[in-house]
């Protein structure tokens, strides 16, 4: 017997939930019950077929200056379970495949100075607008009034902050997206959504997401960059911050001393650091995040900031803080999943196994930096 909503309906096996009109996928990302597809998968034509306000809401997109987009929609099935249908649920696996791909993107942007990949979460903005029970299409934001509008007049656009749509390609981000697709199925799937270190990851994704929105709400201003850089800060601290009451920077140091590197250069503890009148031997990225937390407390405590509190060291000549800022939240997150939700890893096994690919293109970039 067919599922019934609770209406009394019948439900299909896929249903439309969301489209994604800022990006293109290559092929689907999809797990058993929640699925982004392209616009012309066939489980997409087959509702078409069936539903006005899902054919006007995919095919009516175009950017700015009228040429034509195809959305990525997103599909989630009718008899999924309840935990995997909210909108928690939904926008985290959204979180899980947005920051993996901007992780990979800034990667390779500072491994070979130019990338085609997304850098921005806005690529993997919500339209905020979906197709209704009733052939109709609902807004999402509160700010958006509803009715009165006909189905036939819709016209959706791309982000104003976007130049264009991006392709998203199968590998992209693939190793970690999988490593946290595999925890998206453990909170919201397998129903461990009172689980604190789920929680505590999907939390972390949902700030991380905001970080990494273009800093061009003020005008791209200083203090736009700024934000940006205090928001990476706490999606960090928040993974720090599992069994603590407060936390701090030596938490995060902790975290972040957790990942295992392949190699003397990242893994030596050669930088030194003081700290609350003690001076430490850090490494790298430690030093990294060190740069990336007084930048956060001169932005956010009031403090005279120049263009060059920006940028590593107040160097122009070297990355941008936010762009160094995803490579940090990616050895915290990966030092995270090994640490509290991976089986207990096997001594002499490297964080870097756990995903291989990403691992030798961090490496490339981190070292790119300090040549």
């Amino acid at each position: 017997m067919r599922s019934l909503n609770n209406t009394g309906r019948h439900i299909s096996k896929w249903q439309v939930v969301f489209v994604l009109p800022n990006i293109n996928l290559k092929c689907p990302i999809e797990t058993e019950y929640v699925a982004l597809v392209q616009f012309d998968d066939p489980r997409v034509q087959k509702l078409q077929a069936s539903h006005k306000n899902i054919t006007v809401l995919t095919k009516n997109f175009t950017d700015q200056f009228g040429r034509k987009v195809h959305p990525t929609v997103m599909l989630c099935r009718g008899d999924a379970p309840q935990s995997s249908r909210t909108q928690e649920a939904l926008v985290g696996f959204r979180n899980a495949v947005a920051i993996s791909s901007i992780i990979n993107g800034w990667i390779i942007r500072l491994a070979v100075s130019n990338t085609m990949k997304p850098l921005w979460s806005e690529y993997f903005d919500i339209y905020p607008i979906y197709p209704g029970r009733d052939n109709d299409l609902i807004p999402i934001s509160p700010a958006v009034i509803s009715g009165g509008n006909p189905l036939k007049a819709f016209r959706g656009q791309t982000s104003p902050n976007l130049v264009h749509t991006i392709e998203i390609l199968p590998d992209d981000g693939k190793g970690l997206r999988e490593l946290l697709l595999n925890q998206w199925k453990r909170r919201y799937v397998d129903g461990k959504t009172a689980s604190r270190k789920t929680r505590v990851l999907f939390r972390s994704l949902e700030v991380a997401y905001q970080a990494s929105t273009t800093p061009s709400y003020n005008i791209a201003s200083l203090y736009d960059y700024g934000t940006n850089v205090g928001l990476w800060v706490s999606a960090i601290e928040i993974l720090a911050h599992l069994y603590s009451k407060k936390v701090n920077v030596e938490k995060v140091m902790n975290l972040l001393n957790k990942y295992k590197w392949n190699g003397k250069e990242l893994n030596s503890k050669r930088y030194p650091w003081h700290y609350k009148g003690r001076k430490r031997q850090i490494r790298l990225i430690q030093l990294f995040y060190w740069e990336l937390y007084q930048a956060r407390n001169d932005f956010f405590h009031g403090n005279a900031i120049t263009h060059r509190r920006l940028f590593l060291s107040n160097n122009t000549q070297k990355p941008q803080l936010i762009a160094l800022a995803p490579l940090i939240y990616r050895t915290a997150l990966i030092a995270y999943l090994i640490a509290y939700l991976s089986p207990a890893p096997q001594k002499g096994v490297l964080a870097e196994s756990y995903d291989p690919i990403g691992s030798i293109l961090i490496k490339r970039a981190l070292t790119k930096v300090i040549s």
